[in-house]
């Protein structure tokens, strides 16, 4: 199956023009915007890619050939021996005071291929460190949208608290009147106050979660100033296309960019482990020196050497087996991580598509249930009108439709979580936002 579909995968938020009646409007668009560009987390895996970029410029410097330059003054003692004994000058010093200046060049030729392959595993640790931005960018993505959603979801929970507690006083003053008129009893007038009551503890109520809501954005938005937001959107009412599980566990096998990162921080390992065997090589070099040499006695004169040199370190305490066994290590160490990233992909894949499948079915259910309780008290209302119907009846009916209103903005709630993370699965965490 192709993952067009998956575009679909989203948090679907449908954005409309809604002022807000305080503190500062966002949509989707914004939220994610600021969570990118804010998030600590995106700008530690950023500083981790200037370092695997700063580790492959170290890493290619030992390719080219190497340039130095020395400079030194020197005084030999009077007393001492000539440094060149001959016959002629035995006990004499030929010099008193040396002066050297000279560039030295180096190229190796062979070492083992150690200098490729580190070349190869700081590549790959760019490949890894940009897939841990990508990875950052998304999880940053998830969490916005996952905010964002809960703040609509509450929002509207608000607003059907809000509309619930005018049902209440509207039935209260309806429940006086019948009362005043000797149609009623004050037994109905005092269970519809209470009910009122109930109705505007759950508005108080409703509004702190508001207030909560909009502190877990900030946090996640990085927003310091304690400013309230308003998201400006609705929620989605519909599931979208139908997710299977075993094709979402292929796509995010696929397309996850923790996956892409452990990949190539096994390429990673493997090419260090490469590089540190090359220590049981020798290095093989082209050398060369030009300098000028200046002595008090004897004059002074330019001078040059040329040279292919062999260095191959005989023993050096185990070093370079201990470099091994470590490479070695790490590797195995990756191996069983990208495993561990599998198993943890797949449990993720089968609680969102449960996830979704459920929030899917519970926002057909919940909606019909909602028409089904309006309906109810639409009839509850206008059968205790002709008295054929209790208060009781029309404060129960009141209270199913609150509470099915409620369920309709948790499902769809539950439904945007679900599509949301199902779309971090398969990498769309940051395109599949960007693209609404």
């Amino acid at each position: 199956m192709q993952l067009s579909y998956f575009t679909t995968v989203a948090i679907v938020l449908v954005v409309v023009e809604v002022p807000a009646a305080f503190g500062r409007d966002l949509t989707l668009d914004e939220a994610v915007a600021i969570a990118k560009a804010q998030s600590p987390l995106v700008a530690i895996e950023q500083a981790r890619l200037d370092e695997a970029e700063a580790d492959d410029t170290v890493a290619r410097a030992a390719l080219f050939p190497r340039l130095s330059a020395s400079l030194s003054y020197a005084w030999l003692d009077d007393g001492r021996l000539s440094p060149l004994p001959s016959a002629t000058n035995v006990g004499m010093a030929l010099y008193g005071e040396e002066a050297y200046a000279a560039v030295r060049g180096k190229q190796v030729v062979f070492d083992g291929l150690r200098g490729w392959r580190a070349r190869s595993a700081t590549a790959r640790g760019i490949d890894a460190a940009q897939a841990g931005v990508t990875a950052s960018q998304a999880d940053a993505v998830l969490a916005a949208t996952v905010g964002f959603a809960r703040l609509l979801a509450v929002q509207s929970l608000c607003d059907v608290a809000r509309t619930a507690a005018e049902r209440q006083r509207a039935f209260v003053a309806l429940t006086r009147a019948r009362l005043a008129t000797g149609r009623g009893s004050e037994l109905d007038a005092l269970k519809a106050e209470a009910q009122r009551l109930d109705a505007e503890r759950a508005l108080v109520a409703a509004r702190g979660a508001e207030a909560s809501a909009q502190a877990q954005l900030r946090r996640v938005l990085g927003i310091e100033e304690v400013v309230p937001l308003s998201a400006v959107g609705v929620l989605a009412d519909s599931a979208g296309a139908s997710v299977d599980e075993s094709t979402l566990l292929g796509a995010a096998l696929a397309h996850d960019p923790d996956v892409g990162r452990v990949t190539a921080q096994l390429e990673q390992a493997r090419a260090l482990a490469a590089a540190v065997r090359g220590g049981y090589f020798p290095e093989v070099s082209v050398q060369g020196t030009y300098g000028y040499r200046r002595r008090d006695v004897g004059g002074e004169a330019p001078e040059w050497t040329a040279g292919l040199y062999l260095e191959w370190g005989i023993f050096e305490g185990g070093a370079t087996l201990g470099q091994v066994d470590k490479a070695a290590a790490r590797f195995a160490a990756l191996e069983e991580s990208a495993r561990a990233l599998r198993l943890q992909i797949a449990a993720e894949v089968s609680e969102t598509v449960s996830a979704w499948n459920t929030a899917a079915a519970s926002v057909e259910a919940s909606r019909e249930a909602a028409l089904a309780s309006e309906r109810a008290l639409e009839a509850a209302g206008a059968l205790y009108e002709l008295g054929r119907a209790t208060a009781l009846d029309v404060l129960t009916a009141q209270s199913e439709l609150s509470r099915a209103e409620a369920a309709v903005v948790q499902a769809q709630a539950d439904l945007a979580t679900a599509q949301a993370r199902a779309a971090r699965l398969v990498g769309l965490g940051v395109r599949g936002v960007e693209g609404q």
